[in-house]
């Protein structure tokens, strides 16, 4: 199910180029090192501590902290946004009034935020963001591209959301 992921992403940088990229939740850093081909400058930032292979990169700038803590101190702006498989750790609450929010003031002017979250396990006790809600959380931006991939058999149906929004 990787594809359609690739499809946005790729559409992202072919037409807009953007220079300055932020790879909220990074994990292993694959978009970052996606994002870094396109010799884009990348903030990567996760709670885990990141592969050996993202050390030391020249475009790509890794931070280990709590991502709530790192984006309340945040004061840069950025052309791209990603955010992909982050959402479902945070309560409602704190995704609509806070981190929204701060990621919207974090775009520059015809910049854009891609958000990639799922209807999770409810026995995960993780947490669902319908893209409604996402799109009134992270206004004044607009959603200007949306796909969903279902995922998993007949019993146990995921739906992945792929947002993007421009300011």
């Amino acid at each position: 199910m990787i594809l359609p992921i690739h499809s946005f992403l790729t559409d992202i940088f072919a037409e807009r180029k953007p220079s300055s990229v932020l790879d909220l939740g990074a994990g292993e850093g694959l978009f970052s090192i996606y994002a870094a081909s396109f010799e884009a400058h990348v903030t990567a930032v996760d709670l885990k501590p990141f592969p050996e292979y993202l050390h030391g990169h020249p475009l790509i700038k890794t931070i280990n902290q709590d991502i709530g803590s790192w984006i309340s101190q945040n004061k840069q702006t950025f052309d791209c946004i990603i955010v992909r498989s982050v959402l479902h750790y945070f309560a409602p609450e704190f995704v609509q009034t806070n981190l929204l929010p701060k990621l919207a003031e974090s775009t520059i002017p015809g910049g854009v935020i891609y958000i990639g979250t799922m209807t999770p396990d409810e026995s995960a006790g993780k947490f669902f963001h319908d893209p409604e809600t996402i799109a009134t959380a992270i206004a004044p931006l607009t959603l200007v591209s949306k796909d969903e991939v279902v995922t998993g058999d007949s019993g146990k149906k995921h739906i992945f959301y792929h947002l993007v929004f421009q300011k």
